[in-house]
């Protein structure tokens, strides 16, 4: 059976140097990285021994940090460019990724949740933009490849079993 040609998808070498396939790698990992944090907030809860009362106010860290850090972001994509936006954003959310779980108390954890949210917010800003510009000078349609593979990275993630701290 003949596929039509919409429906093939073409393989092609990845590079981290042309800015379409950068794009799609860092769309694929968000996707992947913010699914490995969702299954990590009961054991988080259960660390820190929260009430899903204060469970919840430390969540609110996430939106408290992503909020302003977007409008702060497009900005900066304006003033520097997407691309240095987002390889700074980029950095920012690996290492913002792990203090969720190295927080000691409600306060840390909200404070995390924060940065976490500061992160998140400027790269999805970032990386949105440096889609377009990569779409535009390319003239051909992409947004909807890059956000097919954020939305990967999640099935990929919960696909992988890892094994759970002191089990």
């Amino acid at each position: 059976m003949d596929w039509p040609p919409s429906l093939v998808i073409k393989a092609r070498k990845l590079s981290v140097s042309d800015p379409e396939s950068a794009l799609y790698v860092v769309f694929f990992i968000n996707g992947l990285v913010l699914a490995s944090w969702a299954p990590r907030i009961p054991q988080v809860k259960e660390q820190l021994q929260l009430s899903d009362g204060q469970l919840g106010l430390a969540l609110l860290g996430v939106a408290l940090g992503s909020v302003p850090a977007m409008p702060a972001a497009g900005s900066l994509v304006n003033r520097f460019g997407s691309r240095a936006v987002a390889r700074t954003a980029v950095l920012l959310y690996a290492a913002a990724i792990a203090l969720p779980g190295l927080a000691r108390s409600l306060t840390e954890l909200m404070v995390s949740l924060a940065v976490l949210g500061t992160a998140v917010g400027a790269l999805d800003v970032a990386m949105n933009a440096h889609a377009v510009d990569v779409e535009r000078s390319s003239g051909r349609a992409r947004l909807s490849s890059f956000h097919a593979l954020f939305s990967a990275g999640g099935p990929v993630r919960w696909s992988v079993r890892s094994p759970r701290p002191g089990a």
